[in-house]
């Protein structure tokens, strides 16, 4: 029952979608089901020796993310639980944070010159950081996370715990990197000089397992092929 204008909307929105990342489309197929999915593929090339891994982490390395966490959590709350944020100015920046993802390129560049190990966020910042200290053979120890205003304001009206929407989430597109002490400086001055951000939030120890604070953090998210 897809209407002209209905499939209007969606290439208008791939078009957008691959001018803002300077990419192309090149092709697709169709077919048919209950519900709608959309399917994307990326191809790219990299040059040799430097693609960071996940398995380059060492104790001592500082564990730094591209951005706030909790936003998107709060957002398909909204949209999926009927969830109230406390204000106008807060749902629209929840919301804005579920429909409006954008991947931070330029900072994964950037990092890709200073970063030990290195993962994206899009399953949950727990689950990445399990994953990270998984294929480093290290575990994690977090001082604080970094959650924006609007976040602790829809928790606290909600009755939810704010950190568990910044770890447990998902589909923030940020990325989770470890960087040697002796380059933070100028890791952090390279992503800052393409427009990003680096916010410190630990340090990888030899210790398994995954810390706040005091408290041991389950490795929860959203697990690939995972029953």
């Amino acid at each position: 029952d897809f209407r002209r204008s209905d499939l209007e909307q969606l290439a208008r929105g791939l078009r957008l979608g691959a001018e803002e990342y300077e990419v192309h489309v090149l092709g697709g197929d169709t077919n048919e089901g209950a519900e709608l999915v959309i399917d994307c593929a990326l191809l790219g090339v990299a040059k040799r020796g430097e693609i960071v891994k996940r398995s380059g982490a060492q104790p001592g390395d500082i564990v730094a993310v591209t951005g706030f966490f909790g936003k998107t959590s709060a957002g398909l709350k909204i949209l999926l639980e009927s969830a109230m944020a406390p204000s106008k100015k807060v749902l629209s920046a929840l919301l804005e944070a579920v429909y409006m993802p954008r991947a931070r390129l330029k900072e994964g560049l950037a990092l890709a010159k200073h970063a030990s190990a290195c993962i994206d966020s899009s399953d949950g910042l727990a689950w990445s950081l399990y994953e990270l200290g998984k294929a480093s053979q290290v575990g994690f120890k977090l001082d604080s996370l970094p959650i924006p205003d609007g976040v602790i304001e829809f928790a606290k009206a909600n009755g939810l715990n704010p950190e568990e929407l910044a770890l447990y989430g998902g589909e923030e597109y940020e990325f989770v990197a470890t960087i040697p002490p002796e380059t933070w400086d100028a890791a952090k001055r390279s992503v800052e000089s393409v427009g990003g951000c680096l916010f410190r939030i630990g340090h990888a120890m030899k210790e398994r397992g995954i810390f706040l604070r005091e408290r041991e953090i389950e490795p929860k998210g959203f697990e690939h092929f995972g029953e």
